[in-house]
């Protein structure tokens, strides 16, 4: 009999109060305590049932001579015996299982041919006497059982990791295809106008009776090589999906022939294949930066670099200064240790003072505000910078009073004071203030950001209790650096394309009628700012965190709303915490497609590809051996990478939300490229 407790005190006080609190350590003593009264308990009740020196006729304890030893190891060799064959009992009802359903039917090799064999070998040598022999007999039965066992356990693996593969590689190959086809200009620059409308109609391109065919009797096929084995009902489903996308690839495959021409007229193939290359290279450091935290270093060496190698290095050396400083303090926080051994408010100041003088030096440029382009809008430009230094005034005033907060309540928890009412209330009131005031804020680009950067740098602040606040401030700095790159790189700030080699065909749409505006095709330099979009969420996450467990996350980043264990009120704050960092991750991706002027929908889709080549991975790297951790860490990769980007739909409508309507100014008028 084996009995598992869950030491609720252990557990709790681990999480509050840390493993080398005194709270913690005084738990640990007292439930040592208790299992020494239990053990004793067992010990009384067993006569001492445990490892000796076996026992002798009279009941007392033995001298270890081998005879008293001998019902000791009888009673060994007997536990390993039937634990063998209980083991062995779920191995042949597995087998019996997979023999019944399954017409094409093929055993595992080591047992083929029955287990009668084991059983009579150890009953023989239980017989004589050998205990030993038996023991090991048992032992040797459990292992061929226990890979037995896994062996139908997994039955359908190689099967199953078809389907699965076949449905990823087939997903990705219609977004690649979707985008090429919707949101490129090589379709449309090799194609004449008839054939091109001839491809674009559905009836048309399902005329390919001969692909429906194929497909239909493939799927007729699996349909009934399901069927003679059993298969449940979700087979049938796992199968339909991959030949669904399939059929839809074939169908367009024009699409593929197309980019392969385009590449070869344009002598682009071997660029396309090395461009290709580097970003599976980019994205296999992404899968490495789930298990160390440390390559996401190199990630921010990636970001702080590449601008060099473009005009920017001469126009705009202060703007690259600036990436590079950000991008070397926030990689400092990938080499720190997830866990901070206890809190340290200073640091929540420090970031304070950083954002305060950030924030004040920003409002007193001028580029920082809208500039009137006629003396008609002198008057409205002035109302906007009066309530962008109010707006600025209330926001600093808010972040200061969480700092208050963080630390008052800190002092009293030190204390065993406990959490003050009046602190509890204000942090609830400055969480929902924070969160709201960037509503108010001008739509101006640099004004609206900055408001949106200092309310969730509030509500971030409230949950904070070491250098997390200073990873936020550094990582504001990239993202508004990065930003602030894409802007200046912009086709709408360069006059023209990115690169005279790739076509741009602009199309003028009117959203709203709130005016003209100019959506661009997309170019192969899009795909760096989908890349550099995943790595920023990733990093938002990995800076301070485990990305496969919410429990790395300090439950004391709670203590400011709730001090009661509430394990749900508990979790949402700290989910909200994790949140934060995306949402302005996403606010700053919302303005840099905006300034690029490309459909958001096409950058998501080139993200969406992006993320699936790494769930692909992780799909291989998903483990059914090991510890319990080990295990649920690498199905915790898998789900969250799979999720990746429908949660990033959901935060996209609400940072879309607080971005809309930007006005960001370009250097040069965009206009229609004529071929």
């Amino acid at each position: 009999v084996v009995l598992f407790l869950h030491l609720l005190g252990i557990d709790t006080n681990g999480h509050a109060h840390r493993p080398y609190s005194l709270a913690y350590l005084d738990n640990v003593r007292m439930v040592d305590r208790g299992v020494e009264r239990v053990v004793a308990l067992l010990e009384r009740f067993y006569h001492g049932g445990g490892g000796g020196g076996g026992g002798n006729r009279g009941g007392s304890d033995g001298d270890g001579a081998s005879a008293e030893l001998t019902t000791q190891r009888r009673f060994v060799a007997s536990c390993k015996f039937a634990n063998a064959r209980q083991v062995m009992a779920q191995f042949l009802v597995k087998e019996q299982h997979a023999r019944d359903s399954d017409a094409f039917f093929w055993p595992f090799r080591p047992l083929q041919d029955g287990v009668g064999e084991h059983y009579d070998r150890i009953d023989r040598a239980l017989e004589r006497g050998a205990f030993a022999q038996a023991r090991r007999l048992s032992e040797d039965m459990l292992d061929v059982a226990l890979q037995g066992l896994a062996f139908y356990q997994t039955y359908d693996r190689h099967f199953l990791q078809t389907i699965v593969v076949l449905g990823y590689v087939g997903w990705i190959v219609f977004v690649v295809m979707f985008v090429i086809r919707h949101y490129t200009a090589t379709t449309l620059y090799h194609l004449n106008a008839d054939f091109m409308t001839y491809q674009t109609h559905s009836h048309h391109i399902g005329g390919d009776v001969w692909l429906h065919a194929v497909f239909s009797t493939l799927g007729i096929a699996c349909a009934l090589l399901l069927y003679v084995r059993s298969a449940p009902m979700m087979y049938y489903l796992y199968m339909a999906f991959p030949l669904a996308l399939w059929l839809h690839v074939f169908k367009r495959r024009f699409v593929l022939a197309d980019i392969g021409a385009f590449l070869k007229s344009r002598r682009l193939l071997l660029r396309a294949t090395a461009m290709a290359c580097f970003y599976v290279f980019a994205l296999e450091l992404l899968v490495a930066s789930f298990f160390r935290r440390e390559i996401l270093a190199l990630g921010f060496a990636i970001v702080a670099l590449w601008p060099y190698s473009t005009r920017l290095r001469r126009s705009d050396p202060i703007t690259l200064l600036g990436l590079l400083v950000c991008s070397a303090m926030t990689a400092v926080f990938a080499m720190l240790p997830v866990f901070p051994q206890e809190d340290q408010p200073h640091f929540v100041a420090l970031a304070a003072a950083l954002m305060t003088v950030t924030c004040l030096f920003a409002i007193s440029r001028p580029y920082f505000h809208s500039i009137p382009q006629t003396p008609s809008e002198l008057e409205q430009a002035q109302r906007a910078r009066r309530r962008t230094f109010a707006l600025t005034a209330a926001q600093l005033a808010v972040h200061w009073a969480c700092v208050v907060v963080i630390y008052s309540t800190t002092a009293s928890l030190a204390d065993r004071a406990g959490l003050p009412a009046r602190n509890q209330l204000a942090a609830w009131v400055l969480l929902a203030v924070s969160l709201l005031l960037p509503l108010l804020s001008v739509p101006f680009y640099l004004s609206r950001l900055m408001s949106i950067a200092l309310g969730l740098g509030s509500a971030y602040t409230l949950l904070t209790v070491s250098y997390e606040a200073l990873f936020f401030y550094w990582l504001t700095g990239v993202a508004y650096f990065w930003f602030l790159v894409e802007h200046k790189l912009s086709p709408a700030r360069a006059g023209g394309g990115v690169n005279n080699a790739e076509p741009l065909l602009l199309e003028m749409v009117t959203p709203g009628g709130a005016g003209a505006r100019y959506l661009r095709n997309l170019v192969a330099h899009d795909i760096r700012t989908a890349y550099f979009f995943v790595f920023f969420v990733l990093a938002s996450f990995f800076g301070t965190g485990n990305v496969a467990s919410i429990s790395s996350f300090q439950l004391s980043s709670t203590y400011r709303f709730v001090t009661v264990f509430a394990p749900f009120l508990m979790g949402a704050l700290l989910f909200l915490k994790i949140l934060i960092p995306f949402v302005l991750v996403c606010c700053v991706f919302n303005a840099v497609h905006q300034t690029l002027h490309v459909p958001s929908s096409s950058i998501f889709l080139v993200v969406f590809a992006l993320t699936d080549v790494m769930a692909l991975n992780f799909f291989f790297l998903v483990r059914d051996q090991g510890s319990w951790l080990e295990i649920g860490t690498s199905i915790s990769h898998f789900v969250i990478v799979s999720g990746f980007v429908l949660g990033l739909m959901g935060l996209s409508v609400l940072s879309r939300g607080l971005t809309r309507h930007l006005v960001i100014p370009a250097s040069k008028k965009v206009r229609p490229h004529t071929q």
